[in-house]
């Protein structure tokens, strides 16, 4: 053939010069892709075949007597021109039409214009202002990839990947700076994420609410996965909270109105990506399940028996939560647990702890006159042995079997009656130190309990000075009680520089070996006279401190989150959206 030919002595002027490798490399890779068509059937079955795979033509060129036909896989054809009477391209509608020389007309997709974006609506729910929906019917079967350009480099791109294939697209965007001209990048891939359109578009956000406060990186990631953010359970005054989610360079990528006004407890990003939280205070009895968009998915409400989600949630392997709340018509308050259904939205399993505990232990903490008297801060699962374990500011951590049922006690021993003795944890090896008015602890892999130790009312106020830490307790269990011993400590050694007298958080991140510390109330000073406690605002200090640290106790980031005297940081959580 005269392709064959011109492509024959191209190549030979090319090897003539050793200045031309790369073109060299490039035509002979052109030329092994190359396939002539050898009859009208050969052909047929290669387009119908194409088609039914849906692969695209990438381009169509023509040339004396041929056509060379180029798909997007890669495979590239050598038409003669006696096999195809005409073509013709609807670029609009990604349409490539063929009528061969035998009359058969075949209809087949190619990688036409560009895409237009119309139907774009920022904030669809008036919950999400960092979020957008984008509403998208494709000539053709796809997905999108899209790319938030970061104003701190490529790592603070924010990459999101539908994961539907489909022509009828419903694409939900976020990781938007506020009060910015965002420049989004949208590219329309095949199936293996091969690349067929891309358009570039800008999107124009708001200002943030006055309440969302200021950070400040004291220690930046030396590297961080693609899609980090810090989502902060922030609490304003007049008892409201604003969910944010914040990269690490401390750039606010999304945050969350309406709702509920009060303030929000446990809340989390679920393992079906939708945020939850529960509402506190009296009457209330809800659980609120939203996605990204801020639309509203789910609604559990269990008011008129309990009420006041005070301070956790807790999603179990099983999808069901285990909610901290209080028993409406009795006189004590955050001493009961629940299960709530996720598929029914019922209550299941309860616990009252005034069944397993002891209530008129005081010799830590008296709160509301003994009414508040274990002040339950959180709750986890253990799957182990289907037991749960409490944290109670005002008497320690307990575990629980799931019909009720004391198993251990992890606290001083001071105060505690000869019934409850043989439930208290053992302390063995040097060091070791109690956790003071702990709260969120985690069940780790290697099976310790690691928690954050506030360190409110040390020693009953007898401690030198003050500071808060994570710390990490292997346990022993027996039938009843067991032996504790220290395994890992970290931030003893800051002092008062990250003392967080209440609230506060832990997260082991056992992909990294990391702990993630929110260190929630650094401008407090909860004062421990006396079994009572009075809280001293220090307005010329930060509100809160964020910290990960690793195995070896080195900072690989911190965060100050400074608030000027509006509001503290209850949790945090660090993601990584996938």
């Amino acid at each position: 053939m005269k392709l064959k030919t011109i492509v024959f002595l191209i190549f030979l002027s090319f090897t003539s010069c050793n200045d031309y490798d790369d073109e060299i490399l490039e035509l002979q890779n052109e030329i092994n892709q190359l396939k002539e068509i050898q009859s009208l059937l050969e052909l047929k079955n290669i387009l119908y075949k194409n088609i039914v795979s849906e692969i695209l033509v990438s381009e169509i060129k023509e040339e004396s007597n041929i056509l060379i036909l180029s798909f997007e896989n890669g495979t590239k054809y050598i038409i003669e021109n006696k096999f195809i009477k005409s073509h013709s391209k609807d670029a609009k509608n990604w349409v490539l039409k063929f009528i061969l020389s035998d009359q058969t007309e075949i209809e087949m997709n190619y990688i036409g214009d560009k895409f237009e974006y119309k139907d774009i609506k920022l904030d669809p729910f008036n919950t999400a202002p960092l979020s957008l929906l984008i509403n998208k019917k494709t000539p053709v079967k796809g997905k999108f990839k899209i790319k938030i350009i970061g104003q701190d480099g490529p790592s603070s791109d924010f990459i999101l990947d539908s994961k539907t294939y489909t022509n009828e697209h419903s694409l939900e965007v976020f990781g938007l700076y506020s009060n910015y001209n965002n420049e989004i990048e949208i590219s329309f891939t095949n199936k293996d994420g091969k690349e067929r359109s891309k358009t570039i578009i800008n999107v124009q956000t708001k200002k943030l609410p006055e309440q969302i406060p200021d950070f400040q990186i004291e220690k930046k990631y030396s590297s961080y996965k693609q899609n980090t953010l810090i989502l902060v359970n922030y609490r304003v005054r007049q008892q409201q909270s604003i969910p944010f989610m914040v990269d690490p360079h401390g750039k606010v990528r999304w945050y969350s109105v309406g709702f509920a006004k009060v303030r929000k407890y446990g809340l989390q990003r679920l393992k079906n990506g939708n945020i939850a939280f529960g509402v506190s205070g009296k009457g209330q009895g809800r659980i609120y399940e939203y996605d990204m968009m801020g639309e509203m998915k789910r609604l559990y409400d269990f008011y008129g028996k309990y009420e006041n989600i005070h301070h956790d949630l807790f999603e179990m392997k099983n999808g069901n939560f285990l909610v901290t709340v209080d028993k409406v018509g009795i006189e004590t308050i955050e001493d009961f647990i629940i299960e709530i259904d996720r598929t029914s939205g019922v209550v299941g399993n309860v616990w009252d702890l005034r069944e397993v505990l002891q209530m008129d232990r005081f010799t830590f903490r008296q709160i509301k006159g003994g009414t508040d008297w274990f002040h339950t801060n959180a709750v986890i699962h253990d799957d182990r042995d289907n037991s749960i374990i409490v944290s109670g500011q005002a008497q320690g951590l307990a575990k629980v079997s799931w019909e009720n049922k004391l198993k251990w006690i992890l606290a001083p021993h001071d105060g505690w009656d000869d019934d409850y003795k043989e439930y208290l944890l053992q302390p063995k090896g040097n060091p070791f130190e109690w956790s003071w008015g702990q709260h969120a602890p985690q069940i780790l892999n290697n099976g310790n309990i690691m928690i954050f130790d506030n360190g409110f009312g040390r020693g009953f106020g007898t401690a030198p000075s003050n500071y808060s830490r994570s710390v990490e307790y292997n346990i022993e269990e027996t039938e009843k009680g067991g032996e504790i011993s220290q395994v890992w400590e970290y931030g003893k050694e800051r002092g008062e520089d990250m003392f967080s007298p209440f609230i506060s958080d832990i997260d082991y991140l056992e992909d990294s070996s990391t702990v993630f510390l929110t260190c929630g109330s650094t401008s407090f000073d909860l004062e421990y006279n006396n079994l009572s406690s009075s809280l001293v605002n220090n307005i010329d200090q930060i509100e809160t401190r964020i910290i990960e640290v690793n195995r070896s106790k080195e900072v690989i980031f911190e965060m100050v989150i400074n608030s000027n005297n509006v509001g503290t940081t209850y949790r945090s959580e660090k993601l990584v959206f996938d």
